[in-house]
Parts: structure tokens; C-alpha cells; sequence
């Protein structure tokens, strides 16, 4: 048996899990660098995202249509766990 001690604010990855909450929806703008994420059905080694959301000087939105890409000057594609 072991203690697994409480640490508020601990940065683990989400892996293969997409937990984009309000740090994925920061709203453009002209003194930030705009980057996209483009959620696909069957991403996989996301911490992409997580390490971008953590930049002050990014604005990362999370996109599910192209009307999410208007304004980013970055789009990320990620992984998936189905390739050809």
C-alpha cells in the first residue's frame, strides 16, 4: 500500500484523452501567437496541446469546424491512432 500525496496544479499529459476546457478557448488576438488545434475522432499524443495552452503569449483554440481556424496563424494537425 502506498500514499499518493494531493499536488494542486500538477501538469500530467492527457494522454490519448482530449481535456480541452477553458484553457483551449482562449480568444484570439493581436499580441498573442493564434494557433488552431484541429480535434480529429481518433487523435492520439495530444500533450501537444497541453504544452501550447501552458505559453502565455498563445492563444490556442481548439477547432472542430473551419469557422474555428478563422484568425490562427497555426494549425495543428495531430496524430492519429488509425494511419495508412
Amino acid at each position: 500500500m502506498g500514499v499518493v500525496p494531493l499536488l494542486r496544479d500538477l501538469a500530467l499529459d492527457q494522454e490519448d484523452n482530449v481535456n480541452c476546457d477553458r484553457r483551449c478557448q482562449v480568444p484570439f488576438g493581436a499580441d498573442r501567437v493564434n494557433i488552431a488545434g484541429v480535434l480529429l475522432p481518433s487523435m492520439s499524443n495530444i500533450t501537444v496541446f497541453t504544452q501550447l495552452a501552458e505559453e502565455e503569449d498563445v492563444a490556442l483554440r481548439s477547432a472542430t469546424t473551419s469557422g474555428d481556424l478563422a484568425g490562427a496563424v497555426v494549425i495543428v494537425l495531430p496524430g492519429t491512432k488509425n494511419t495508412f
